[in-house]
C-alpha cells in the first residue's frame, strides 16, 4: 500500500491527521514556509490514505449488515465478524447487543439464542494461554460488576486448537478467580466451540 501505516490487523493506524502530513513534509525549508507543491503531495497522500480506510470500514461494515442477524451501529471488529460469521454457519442463531450509549455501562456482545438466550461475552486473544485469558475474563467480570452487570458466560476464540492442557487450566479458572467467578465457557478454536468444565 505504498508504506501507509497499518495495524496488527492490517488496517490503516488512526493516526493525527497533522502527524500525516508532518511526517510527509521534509522537516527543513530555507525559507520556513512548505513549498506548493510538497503540500499539495502531502495532502494527497493524506487523503489516499483517508480513502483506503473508509473503504476497509466499509468493507468490514458490509460484511456485518450482511451477518443474519439484526443490525445494530456499532461497527464490530473484524475478527467478531470473523467469528460470528463462522459461529452462525455452524448453525447457531444470536442476537447482537448494541453498546450502551446512554449510561455507558459494560454490555455483554451477545444472546446466543439457540443456547437458553445466554447472554454472551465474547473474547479474542492472541496467544492461547492461560494466563492471557484469565485476565480477560477477570478484567470483562471486575468492570462489569462496577456497573452492576453480570457477565458470567463467555466464549474465548483463540487461534488454532485447543491443548489438553490448556483446557486443563481454563477449567481451574474459578478455582484461581474466587472473586471473579463465572458460570459457562467455552472455547472456539479451528476444532469449533467445546465447553469447559468449570471446577
Amino acid at each position: 500500500m505504498g508504506g501507509r501505516s497499518v495495524g496488527d490487523d492490517g488496517r490503516p493506524t488512526k493516526t493525527n491527521n497533522r502527524m500525516r502530513v508532518a511526517s510527509i513534509v521534509p522537516d527543513k525549508q530555507p525559507s520556513g514556509t512548505v513549498p506548493g507543491d510538497v503540500l499539495i503531495d502531502a495532502l494527497s497522500a493524506l487523503t489516499r490514505a483517508e480513502t483506503e480506510l473508509a473503504i476497509y470500514r466499509a468493507y468490514w461494515r458490509r460484511r456485518q449488515d450482511a451477518l443474519p442477524t439484526n443490525r445494530i451501529p456499532d461497527d464490530l471488529e473484524p475478527h467478531e465478524i470473523k467469528f460470528y460469521e463462522q459461529f452462525i454457519a455452524e448453525g447457531n442463531s444470536i442476537e447482537l447487543i448494541p453498546k450502551d450509549t446512554t449510561t455507558f455501562k459494560s454490555t455483554n456482545d451477545f444472546i446466543w439464542i439457540n443456547h437458553h438466550d445466554i447472554a454472551i461475552e465474547l473474547k479474542s486473544v492472541q496467544r492461547a494461554r492461560y494466563d492471557s485469558i484469565a485476565i480477560e475474563i477477570r478484567n470483562a467480570v471486575s468492570r462489569a460488576r462496577k456497573h452492576n452487570v453480570i457477565k458470567d458466560s463467555f466464549i474465548i476464540q483463540i487461534r488454532g486448537g485447543l491443548s489438553p492442557k490448556l483446557q486443563g487450566q481454563l477449567a481451574q479458572y474459578n478455582l484461581r478467580n474466587p472473586n471473579n467467578k463465572i458460570v459457562r465457557l467455552w472455547v472456539f478454536s479451528s476444532g469449533g466451540i467445546k465447553p469447559i468444565s468449570l471446577e
